[in-house]
């Protein structure tokens, strides 16, 4: 009798913590990615439905806000793949520049809404885009979903760090994770299926990033025991991802003579083109 009073006063306080931490701290800070829902099995990584996303104040670096992604898995409001007649619809895709970091209402794509609605145009602009994605990805996203919106215009976001997807020179080494590549041979763009890794991990992992995801208490005593060992803010390291080496040597550095530099923007040429 004693043992079942102590497993259900036990029971009993952790459901009350759990609501009570549930109430007073911000939800679990997600992983950059997650790797096995529908997004990321098409397109290497990607965030599933109603996903909580961080939203940061880029001049303070502080978490000032939480999104969440849409019922297709992205950073933006609910579209309707049906479009309402006399609306020009803008389609965005990119990386993490379309996802955005800020609150969701100071990402570009919707200040590019609002500032066109002023202006007296009847527009939707929606978003499709994830952090660390390359064109191809951005591509294949268009060709799956993209197109089911019936866009008038396309805009495929550009980052420089783009070609080294391509490349597959990417120094966090995701590019793995993507399910397909693309290639030329000669001035013919080559679609090519690959086999994805598997991303879910042993049971225990699995636990872990549920226990992680899912219960405020296990988030709140995992984080409080990274924090005892965050070292002192280094102001040095702040642009630390500006200074990682692609696995390639660093062609930026040679030129744009550079045969590997000149075939990525001939390949990222070519995925453009595809887009008409």
């Amino acid at each position: 009798m004693g043992l079942l009073t102590m497993c259900l006063s036990t029971g009993l306080t952790l459901v009350v913590c759990e609501v009570l931490l549930r109430f007073f701290t911000p939800p679990p800070i997600p992983a950059g990615f997650v790797g096995n829902c529908e997004n990321a099995r098409r397109y290497g990584w990607g965030y599933p439905p109603h996903f909580p996303l961080p939203a940061y104040d880029p001049d303070l670096n502080e978490i000032v806000a939480y999104d969440r992604t849409n019922s297709q898995g992205w950073k933006d409001v609910e579209h309707s793949f049906e479009k309402s007649e006399g609306t020009t619809r803008i389609l965005v895709v990119g990386d993490s520049y379309t996802q955005g970091l800020p609150p969701l209402e100071h990402v570009y794509h919707r200040v590019l809404k609002r500032l066109l609605r002023e202006e007296g145009f009847r527009v939707e602009v929606i978003a499709m885009g994830h952090g660390g994605w390359a064109t191809d990805q951005g591509f294949q996203a268009f060709l799956q979903e993209g197109t089911r919106y019936s866009p008038d215009i396309v805009i495929s976001q550009f980052c420089i760090n783009d070609l080294e997807g391509l490349a597959g020179y990417d120094p966090f080494e995701d590019t793995k994770l993507k399910p397909f590549r693309y290639r030329l041979e000669g001035n013919q763009l080559i679609f090519e299926e690959r086999p994805r890794p598997d991303t879910r991990g042993t049971i225990m992992e699995r636990l872990v990033r549920f226990m992680a995801l899912h219960s405020r208490i296990y988030f709140t005593l995992l984080k409080a025991q990274k924090n005892q060992f965050v070292r002192p803010h280094d102001p040095s390291k702040d642009l630390w991802f500006l200074r990682v080496q692609p696995r390639s040597g660093g062609f930026w550095k040679k030129g744009e003579d550079d045969p590997n530099l000149v075939s990525m923007w001939n390949l990222y040429g070519s995925i453009l083109s595809e887009w008409n």
